[in-house]
């Protein structure tokens, strides 16, 4: 299985303001970017995907993304759910990974196993460490699915849509996957891992 991956990012100047009190406007600016460019060299160097692209609202963005060898799509609606639903309507004849771009920890190893797992179902939710938001989604050919997408709650709104609609679906958990970096203290817990792996 060769997917179809996006990756929904928001412009830089826009991302990542809850981290600016931690970081400063500057920081929080490079962090994103950081994040960013990571995501999609993990995605492109896990030699499991047939397009990569970056879905966003911003020309920054959408620069940094044609720099590391990404596709770049224009999201035409504001939101992540709205993003995510463009992305999912671009290849419907594969499989379709939505991933968000703030995953510092991820690594190809991470890529290659999702896409290797997915089996048989229609829709896999992947989780946050704590197991409140989503942070991706895979979704087989032909599979219609509107997520719900946005901070909070998205695993627990997203499995009641996969029971509502009657999908076979599951959720993946993993490290690298699971690890968003959305504030103060997710900020805290990266640096206290990047730390432990040295």
């Amino acid at each position: 299985m060769e997917p179809d991956i996006s990756i929904l990012a928001k412009d830089l100047p826009e991302a990542k303001q809850r981290l600016r009190s931690r970081l400063g406007w500057a920081g929080a600016h490079a962090f994103a970017e950081q994040c960013l460019r990571h995501v999609i060299r993990c995605v492109l160097s896990s030699g499991q995907v047939n397009r990569v692209r970056v879905v966003t609202n911003g020309t920054l963005t959408a620069a940094v993304a044609t720099e590391e060898g990404a596709n770049v799509w224009f999201q035409r609606s504001e939101g992540l759910g709205n993003a995510a639903q463009e992305a999912l309507q671009l290849a419907p004849e594969r499989h379709r990974i939505i991933l968000m771009a703030d995953l510092p920890c991820l690594t190809p190893t991470d890529v290659q196993t999702l896409v290797t797992n997915v089996g048989a179902a229609q829709l896999t939710l992947v989780a946050d460490r704590h197991l409140n938001g989503l942070n991706g989604l895979v979704v087989a050919p032909g599979v219609s699915f509107f997520p719900e997408l946005g901070f909070g709650d998205g695993l627990l709104r997203n499995r009641k849509l996969a029971e509502g609609a009657r999908l076979n679906w599951n959720e993946w958990h993993s490290p690298g996957l699971a690890f968003d970096c959305d504030n103060a203290s997710d900020f805290e817990a990266f640096l206290a891992a990047r730390t432990a792996r040295i």
